[in-house]
This record gives structure tokens, C-alpha cells and sequence, in this order.
């Protein structure tokens, strides 16, 4: 299933205030946000609809979403290939006089522009992300009680956002860890966990918030079992850095040793090494940190294309060394 419509618009204006190269029309990515009502129905009326607000409102009475009214709308539509363009409309003008029809492609229209706007460090506070990931959980939870599994749940819901939710909790609640609101961070993973649990990326989150040394360990084993069949170099490197306070030294370069196996670009070697130093360094193990800062300078001075396999030979061999 792809992505409802209005995720789908919200996607191409997305990437386009973010300067990717796209072949959008004007009306796909124009922001209809800030029009009045009497420009929006201009639009509608210029695309061959007359309607103004009274018979709008009229119209919707029975109605309970921007799609059922393009439904009526659409029987009059003579250009059949105008109703998309009709449809953006008409959805800006219901969130205006109906802001209390909360329909799902509405609820999730906000989420999209509101973790848009605070990506972009638009907002002025989080207060309103907050109450949508409130509302966000709440609804989750519904689907769940009336008998649907926490994960399909997830994905069906979020078909409707433009935005990656998980990416985007994932971030947030990292966010809260770093700002030392750990209650917070705490309460978001605990209730969103269920749904994203086969995300690995969240078993991150758990170790940072885990107090429990066996929990802790049992996680970074499982992460590290699971890398084996199913590499994933960001995901392992992310992973790397937490372990740099929370995992044994046994631990660690195994996840090393199997991020060498991986095809690493300089950067990710860059990162390695430069995890790997930390480590050690929280080790008091200065020789082996000396060591690979000698590796790290010669990989941040090399060419780009360079070849790589004579560095991660050598940190192999360092690595069976200790």
C-alpha cells in the first residue's frame, strides 16, 4: 500500500522547500496553508466548482472528511484529471471550517507539517509535537483495542504521513536523553515501544535508558546477533557509540569486527576508529588508544577513493592483537 494522497503532496512540497530536483507542477507544491478561505475558493471555483461557504458547509453536513466531500465535489468536476488539484483545495478549506472534523488524513496533515516545522527549527516550542505524539499514541492504542496488531497498526497509520515517524520519534526521544528529560524519553519509548519493536533501532533507546547491567547486556547481545545475519553499517555504527559506555570490551569488538566485514566508505571508517578511541579511552588504555589515533589521522588525511583495505587490514590484526 502506498502512501494516502495528501502524505503524497506533502511529500513532493517537502522536498521541494528542501531544494530537491523534482518535475512538480506548481499547484503540487504551492502551500495552501496560508490562503484565506476566499482565495482557496477562487481556486475551486477557477478549476469549473461553484461553491462558496454556506454551500460548502451545507454540503458537509453529514460529511466526516476532505475525501468524502471531493466525492460530491468530483461528480461536477468536467476535467477529471483537475480533481487532485481540486482535492488540495477543497482539504485546506475543510480544516478551516471544520477544525473539530478531525478525519485521520487531517490529524495526520498536521503531524507531517508540524514535525516538518520542527526539523527545520520553525517552531517556537515542542508543546505542540508533544500533543500530537499524545494524540498519535492514543489513536495506536484504539486500533490495538479493537483487534489490530501493534505493528500493523503502526504501518497503516503512518501511510497517511509524509514524514518517517519512526525516524522522527527515534530522533526525538534521543533528544530528550541529551537534554537529561529522561522521564520524558522514558514514557514516549515505553509507549510507543509496541509498535516499533521490530525496529532495532529502538533497542538503541532502551540500552541508553536501562539502568538493569543484565537488561543492558542482553540487549547489546541481541543487537550484535542480529547484525550478524542483518548488517546494517549506520544502524551498527550508532550502535558502537553507545557501547562505548555500556558494553564490555569483548562486546564491542565483536560489533567492530563485524562492521569490518561490511563494505565501509571513509566516513564510516572515520566514525569506527573514532568510536573505537573513545572506548578505549573510557578504558584508560592508552596504548590502544594511541594506536588507532595513528589509523584515524592516516584515513582523515587520505583521499576519498582511496583504498581503504590496507586500514581495515590493519585494524583487523589490531584488533586480534588485544
Amino acid at each position: 500500500m502506498g502512501l494516502h494522497k495528501k502524505a503524497y503532496y506533502n511529500l513532493l512540497r517537502f522536498d521541494h522547500l528542501e531544494g530537491k530536483k523534482s518535475h512538480s507542477a506548481n499547484w503540487q507544491v504551492e502551500n495552501l496553508q496560508d490562503l484565506s478561505l476566499e482565495d482557496l475558493f477562487k481556486k475551486i471555483n477557477r478549476l469549473g466548482i461553484e461553491i462558496n461557504s454556506e454551500a460548502f458547509i451545507s454540503l458537509a453536513k453529514n460529511l466526516a472528511s476532505p475525501e468524502e466531500m471531493i466525492e460530491k465535489l468530483s461528480q461536477n468536476l468536467k476535467n477529471n484529471k483537475k480533481e487532485d488539484e481540486l482535492y488540495l483545495s477543497v482539504f485546506e478549506v475543510w480544516k478551516k471550517l471544520f477544525p473539530e472534523k478531525v478525519s485521520l488524513s487531517v490529524f495526520c496533515d498536521d503531524v507531517d507539517n508540524s514535525f516538518f516545522a520542527y526539523d527545520k527549527n520553525i517552531l517556537e516550542s515542542d508543546e505542540k509535537v508533544q500533543s500530537l505524539l499524545a494524540n498519535l499514541e492514543v489513536l495506536l492504542d484504539e486500533n490495538v483495542d479493537e483487534g489490530l496488531d501493534p505493528t500493523d497498526a503502526f504501518e497503516a497509520l503512518t501511510k497517511y504521513c509524509a514524514c518517517d515517524v519512526g525516524c522522527f520519534l527515534y530522533n526525538y526521544i534521543f533528544e530528550q536523553i541529551d537534554s537529561d528529560n529522561k522521564s520524558y524519553a522514558l514514557e514516549l519509548l515505553e509507549g510507543f515501544y509496541p509498535y516499533v519493536k521490530k525496529n532495532r533501532w529502538f533497542s538503541i533507546l532502551c540500552i541508553e535508558l536501562c539502568d538493569d547491567p543484565c537488561q543492558i547486556n542482553n540487549l547489546i547481545n541481541g543487537l550484535i546477533e542480529n547484525f550478524r545475519f542483518v548488517p546494517d553499517i549506520d544502524l551498527g555504527l550508532e550502535v558502537l557509540k553507545v557501547m562505548i559506555a555500556k558494553a564490555s570490551q569483548n562486546q564491542f569488538l565483536s560489533l567492530v569486527s563485524l562492521l569490518l566485514n561490511q563494505k565501509l566508505e571513509k566516513e564510516h571508517l572515520i566514525e569506527l576508529i573514532s568510536s573505537s578511541c573513545d572506548f578505549f579511552r573510557m578504558k584508560d588504555k592508552e596504548k590502544e588508544e594511541k594506536s588507532l589515533n595513528v589509523l584515524l589521522h592516516r584515513i582523515s588525511i587520505a583521499h576519498p577513493n582511496a583504498r581503504r583495505n590496507v586500514i581495515v587490514k590493519e585494524l583487523s590484526s589490531f584488533i586480534q592483537s588485544i
